[in-house]
Formats: structure tokens, sequence, C-alpha cells
């Protein structure tokens, strides 16, 4: 979807239908609980492309990516740390191909690390640091 096309949409239309529950369909196509979705994106890649298809044909004018635990700090559970890029990347790239450009692909980022609960709050930039290193990969 074009950014013209987008305006117009946005301009024209009194509501706009986007995807959801990404983690419900990954796991009604096989992916284990537990197991980080994101990795899905090169091991799983036309399961993954199935969701984005689906959600457009059903409707949908904007979809996410399948990067919503994307963020170093999460991958890192899974021993992931180093593919961050490559994950994200891949997860962008399904998105977009498989709508076709018939959607607006917006890129899904959650939140990156545990924050404490004590009254310590993290400085804006390391909190921020891995959603704008999320946000750059996937665009």
């Amino acid at each position: 979807m074009t950014r013209t096309q987008w305006q117009q949409t946005v301009h024209t239309t009194p509501i706009i239908v986007l995807d959801g529950a990404w983690g419900t369909e990954l796991a009604r196509r096989g992916l284990p609980p537990g197991a980080a979705p994101e990795l899905w994106n090169v091991s799983q890649p036309a399961r993954v492309a199935e969701i984005p298809a689906a959600y457009v044909a059903a409707g949908a004018r904007i979809v996410l990516t399948n990067t919503f635990g994307g963020s170093r700090f999460t991958l890192n559970k899974g021993g992931l740390a180093d593919r961050v890029e490559e994950l994200n990347r891949c997860g962008a790239r399904i998105s977009k191909e498989a709508v076709g450009g018939a959607a607006l692909v917006c890129a899904s980022i959650g939140r990156s690390a545990r924050l404490p609960r004590s009254k310590c709050r993290p400085s804006l930039p390391n909190k921020f640091t891995p959603c704008s290193m999320a946000a750059r990969i996937c665009s």
C-alpha cells in the first residue's frame, strides 16, 4: 500500500481493520509452547506468511510483523540474542511479501525487558534503545 493509498484510506474509511492474535495464530499452526515465535521467521516462513495473508483476505488493512518478542533481551532467553537483526528483518519481509501491497505493514514491537519493581527507573535512552533498534531493523 503506497503512502497516498494509505492517506486516502485513513481519510475515507470510518473504521480501519487491523490484524491481531499473532500468538494464537502461530500456536494454531504448530508453534510449540515456550518457543520463540520469531525463530519461525527463518525456520517456518511459509507458516508465518499464512497469517498476514489470511488477515488481508479477511479485510484487514493493517497487518503486523512476527517481531513482538524480537528485542535482544527477549531473544536472549532462548539463546537467540545474536540473531536479532536476522529474525526481525525476516519477520518484516514475510509480512510485506504476504500482503502484496494490499495492506500497510507495521512492525510489532513488544516490551524489551522486565522493568524493575523498585522506584528506580531506567533512563529513557536505555529503556528505548532496543525498541529503536527493532524499529530500525523492521523498516
